[in-house]
């Protein structure tokens, strides 16, 4: 090991590397260069530098602020830890501008060393992260444990596709699977009506799709809010008791992925840029794994039924200044519709706890009437 990277180890070893939360994005070097939000965090939707829209922002200055509550609960969750380890709160709240407690301190000397690992040792990729060391323990793991662990699977930067597999010829089972593209290709229209649960409970779902590229979700909570989102062809929106506005460019990237009435579509405009790993498994049953890097700061993982063809799961990775952030949607239960396969079983699973849920379909018709409406941004506030 490097000497330099030695006594790093030990002294994160020693200084137990604490979370930030909420407005307090710790690291340095103001003049580094960010690259776009992979996903924005629930308050803060704005690409603005992070600077402008919270206070006592010292280091990391010019990351966008859509970053920020996606990076803290990736610091929090790496950590096992809460805002109020790092931020000073009273019978008032979290004061997140204060600088009061040595955690928040020691952990903007921490983030500094983080970045520092990766740009010197790793040519700025983000390979070195608060979880490397961490594993959901505000004290940094410095022993091998045992028994030892299978080790992780992790992707190349560079590397041919698999020898024995080609990803066309997985893209194209995967076709057959869902029903063919004439099928596929008579569907103009769909509406779905389904259930999604969460950490908050229970609500009743309307997804409304219509060909090529138009999309809109709507959540009906039990307290009776209403929660909708949606892409008119041209850009995302979203709405709920609060107001309006359109998405932000990081926001609709993730939309994008969801737009397409099959996954299919959004894979065929990236085969140039797929290969297959190999095998591995999801929901325990074999799967082909097709990797695809659709920009330089997204890294997409499919998983195939190496039976059926049909998707298992999808895992897409985003960038943000701290590392990628994952989120994985596993889809199971498919049922032939019109001649098509279509999952009535979808779970996600993201950094966030609230934003993880198990969507249950209770029905679906295709090519009815779908008023363009249901797609148009909504005036109000932006």
């Amino acid at each position: 090991m490097v000497p330099m990277v030695r006594r790093t180890m030990r002294f994160l070893a020693m200084v137990p590397v604490v979370a930030l939360s909420f407005s307090m994005l710790v690291a340095q070097g103001q003049g580094r260069r960010f690259p776009p939000p992979g996903g924005g965090g629930r308050d803060d939707f704005s690409d603005k530098p992070v600077e402008e829209v919270r206070k006592n922002i010292q280091v990391l200055k010019g990351m966008p602020a859509s970053q920020l509550n996606t990076v803290m609960n990736l610091i929090s969750r790496s950590l096992g830890v809460e805002c109020k380890f790092c931020h000073f709160a009273d019978e008032s709240g979290i004061h997140f501008e204060s600088d009061s407690l040595f955690s928040k301190r020691t952990a903007r000397e921490m983030i500094r060393l983080v970045a520092d690992l990766n740009d010197k040792y790793f040519h700025g990729r983000h390979e070195v992260t608060c979880f490397t060391c961490h594993r959901n323990s505000t004290q940094p793991m410095a022993v091998l444990p045992l028994p030892q662990i299978a080790r992780e699977q992790h992707e190349e930067h560079k590397g041919e596709e698999h020898a024995e597999f080609n990803s066309s010829d997985v893209l194209a089972k995967y076709e057959r699977a869902l029903g063919s593209s004439d099928a596929m290709g008579k569907i103009k229209t769909r509406i779905i009506k389904g259930t999604t649960v969460n950490a908050r409970g229970e609500a009743n779902i309307e997804i409304d799709q219509k060909a090529p590229n138009k999309y809109a979700v709507s959540v009906v909570m039990n307290n009776g809010g209403i929660s909708s989102r949606g892409f008119d062809g041209t850009k995302g929106w979203m709405k709920n008791n609060r107001g309006s506005r359109i998405l932000s460019e990081s926001e609709q990237k993730g939309m994008e992925r969801e737009v397409p009435m099959f996954p299919i579509e959004h894979l065929r405009a990236m085969t140039g840029a797929m290969r297959v790993l190999g095998i591995d498994t999801a929901n325990g049953k074999d799967a082909f794994v097709v990797v695809v890097r659709p920009d330089d700061h997204t890294r997409e993982r499919y998983y195939f039924d190496t039976t059926t063809g049909l998707l298992l799961r999808r895992v897409v990775m985003n960038e943000t200044v701290l590392g990628f952030v994952p989120e994985q949607a596993d889809y199971s239960d498919y049922r032939d519709v019109d001649g098509v396969k279509i999952p009535f079983l979808v779970s996600t699973s993201t950094i966030e706890p609230e934003a993880s849920t198990i969507r249950r379909i209770t029905s679906v018709e295709q090519n009815v009437p779908v008023d363009d409406e249901k797609f148009s941004a909504p005036t109000g506030k932006e």
